[in-house]
């Protein structure tokens, strides 16, 4: 049961595009129209690598317009993601 879903990290999907569309390809048993592949990744701004200085002023903005109920919420939910991303990356 396991072998039946194919999880992706967003993170991951959109700083490298590529290899994660050749893994889904692979999973699902099908092949890739890279030509088609490449005019979407055009559209979609993929691959994009977010500066960590940019990234940090995007999040303290987020926070800013933030109630402190909902500014502890997305804090708890940041350090999750990150320890689930940093995981993953260690495991691969």
């Amino acid at each position: 049961m396991k072998n039946d879903i194919l999880i992706i990290q967003f993170n991951e999907l959109v700083t490298n595009p590529i290899t994660i569309c050749d893994k889904i390809a692979d999973f699902l048993q099908t092949g890739i129209n890279y030509r088609l592949l490449k005019k979407i990744l055009k559209r979609e701004n993929c691959p994009r690598i977010i500066d960590p200085n940019k990234r940090d002023q995007m999040l303290n903005s987020i926070r800013k317009k933030a109630s402190k109920k909902y500014r502890n919420i997305f804090d708890e939910l940041l350090v999750k993601y990150e320890l689930l991303y940093q995981e993953k990356r260690m495991i691969e």
